[in-house]
């Protein structure tokens, strides 16, 4: 979804934009695209292609084994140097990484075989077109479920991580996006940054956080929350104190819930949890208290698992643990 933004902005803009797919088909694009408002002319700038033979193979030339390009990488050389002619384009999606390296028999833990695939298409796309490119990969399964999701790595070898010229992304869900008949659920994406090469960007901080809302129609809604680094600057220190007093709040009042030490209908509110914090020296009204629980509830922190006006506001990551 974050891709699909990223591309519906570019063309929106009336620049063309190139789509490398080994995940999803061109079907699938255009109905995603469609449904956050991509018109008919807007999507005529996309460019598609789904290369799906391998770009290199291992040939023996003069007596010894060498890697070669395959008849399948200079069709795609032909393919790019067509796209190029038909106009500038500003931007390139290759989704997704592990499935571009399988189907080159190159191992992702391999950090030579990273190196080969850099330059088997990230770096042809960018010498050929000059787009800035994005690369989608996979974090391991095992990141999806640690407490800081936001640090989670991509699969495989570390080398992944420094072949990158620009900036490396760690993009997290702590809500699903679901249909608008299916409980109208809204996508919260976080989007935190791991590498900044360039040092513009804020290497280890939180960058956005981008809301998907159902519409009626299948439509949805793409919305770009705003980040300021120097009120975030400003105010870190302190909110991360609160934050991390919080936290530990809502777990050890959930955990005095889960061991009978308090009534197991105690609903663990704003009220009282604010209440806790001015004892703890952070002095706020409840309202001040569930503006921070929503925020933190945003991050994939914490939720609220109460019904209706009746706030009940537990951890997150003891249900990743109780899996």
């Amino acid at each position: 979804w974050l891709a699909a933004f990223a591309v519906l902005q570019e063309i929106r803009k009336g620049n063309r934009v190139l789509i490398i797919d080994y995940e999803m088909s061109q079907r699938d694009w255009v109905i995603r695209l469609r449904q956050l408002g991509a018109t008919q002319t807007e999507l005529r700038l996309v460019e598609y292609i789904s290369p799906q033979e391998a770009l290199r193979e291992a040939r023996y030339v003069n007596g010894s084994l060498a890697e070669c390009p395959t008849v399948a990488a200079e069709i795609l050389g032909e393919q790019l140097e067509l796209v190029a002619k038909r106009g500038k384009v500003s931007f390139a999606l290759i989704d997704g990484v592990t499935e571009m390296m399988s189907g080159n028999l190159l191992k992702i833990n391999d950090g030579e075989d990273i190196a080969k695939m850099w330059q088997a298409l990230p770096q042809l796309i960018t010498d050929i077109t000059g787009a800035a490119g994005l690369a989608i990969d996979h974090i391991s399964h095992a990141g999806r479920k640690e407490a800081r999701q936001w640090e989670a790595m991509p699969i495989g070898s570390q080398h992944k991580l420094s072949g990158i010229t620009g900036a490396g992304h760690c993009v997290w869900a702590s809500s699903p996006l679901s249909a608008i008949d299916k409980g109208n659920s809204v996508g919260l994406l976080h989007i935190y940054c791991h590498k900044d090469r360039h040092g513009d960007i804020g290497r280890l901080r939180h960058i956005s956080t981008l809301q998907l809302t159902p519409l009626p129609g299948g439509q949805v809604q793409a919305r770009l929350l705003p980040y300021d680094p120097e009120q975030a600057n400003a105010a870190n220190s302190v909110q991360e104190q609160q934050n991390a007093v919080l936290l530990a709040l809502v777990a050890e009042l959930h955990q005095a819930r889960s061991e009978k030490r308090v009534s197991s209908s105690t609903l663990i509110s704003g009220r009282w949890l604010a209440k806790e914090m001015t004892q703890k020296g952070y002095k706020m009204s409840k309202d001040t208290c569930t503006e921070l629980l929503v925020k933190l509830a945003a991050a994939g922190l914490v939720r609220n698992a109460g019904v209706g006006n009746r706030a009940d506001w537990v951890p997150v990551i003891s249900d990743l643990f109780s899996e």
